[in-house]
């Protein structure tokens, strides 16, 4: 068992990694900035499981907190990041000081204590699929279109440099869209969660730009699935975690408005939207990565843990 420290582990992504690993019984140890919904989060987490846990409130921006909290761990998972793109062009100035040197603050503490990285990147980086292009596999080339995808692009290529550089242990996954509990909803949230939301509230489901965009879904279980493959096999340099559940936005809306009822609008495009993403995902399934979770059952369950336990997460 590994001592693990996962940066923004209250978080989307790491809330459900690090109950996972607390479960197998590996000693976790998550760093967040304390803000409600984050300690919201780690109070619902200590009220209704039982594991041993540990959290950390602090910036990944902060080099005494990083420094304090990465010693003795055997292994970092780097998620915390501003992650979400309108965000980020509000605030681009912010998203480039945390997403890249706050990326910077973590590979110096990783290089003073010797642990492994790993690097929660985004399909983000690749850009909208090139004319020609079938998929974007691992060795494809970066065209970030929003601050928030250049952000990223730039700390993969920071923990890829300072692996060749400094003998960094660095894995690096990226991962396609993914959807589930606990994701953020609200002006800076995704758009699954925040299509639920309106339609739970009698609100429209408002569609931005044609709808036409395309997103490839992973169910935050599956993705779970994708970290343990990258926590237990130290070989992987950059592995792409996809499902091939390619799916329209608008289909999305169309599915909730038939079986829900929902209402549908329409409003202009936002600046930077990519036209979707197709990753390939082939040595991920080599390593055994099978994603079980069909995207329209894994909806369909999503908006039933949104009637009840998600409303009390919303804030706003």
């Amino acid at each position: 068992m590994s001592r693990v420290l996962i940066t923004g582990g209250m978080g989307f992504h790491g809330g459900h990694l690090a109950r996972h690993w607390a479960q197998a019984g590996h000693e976790v140890t998550v760093l967040n900035t304390p803000s409600t919904r984050a300690r919201q989060r780690y109070q619902k987490e200590m009220q209704y499981w039982a594991w041993p846990f540990r959290a950390v409130w602090g910036s990944v921006s902060d080099p005494e907190v990083v420094g304090k909290v990465v010693e003795g761990q055997d292994v970092v998972v780097h998620m915390a990041a501003v992650a979400n793109p309108d965000q980020t062009i509000e605030a681009p100035a912010q998203c480039v000081a945390v997403n890249v040197g706050g990326t910077v603050t973590v590979l110096e503490a990783v290089r003073r204590t010797g642990c492994r990285l790993i690097l929660a990147s985004s399909c983000e980086v690749y850009g909208s699929l090139r004319p020609g292009q079938v998929e974007q596999t691992e060795e494809s080339p970066f065209f970030p279109s929003t601050p928030y995808a250049a952000s990223k692009a730039a700390a993969d290529r920071l923990c890829w440099a300072w692996g060749k550089t400094f003998g960094l242990r660095v894995t690096i996954v990226r991962p396609c869209n993914v959807f589930g509990p606990w994701q953020a909803v609200g002006p800076h949230g995704g758009v699954i969660p925040n299509f639920v939301r309106a339609m739970l509230r009698q609100e429209p489901l408002l569609i931005r730009g044609t709808g036409g965009q395309w997103r490839e879904y992973l169910a935050i279980d599956d993705l779970v699935q994708g970290y343990d493959l990258a926590l237990h096999e130290a070989r992987i340099g950059v592995m792409n975690l996809g499902s091939g559940q390619l799916i329209p936005i608008r289909e999305i809306a169309e599915w909730l408005q038939q079986h829900y009822g929902a209402r549908i609008e329409h409003a202009a495009a936002r600046p930077g939207d990519v036209t979707g993403f197709r990753l390939g995902w082939a040595l991920a399934k080599e390593y055994g990565f099978l994603p079980q979770v069909d995207f329209w059952k894994g909806l369909e369950e999503y908006v039933d843990w949104a009637r009840t336990a998600g409303r009390h997460t919303w804030e706003g």
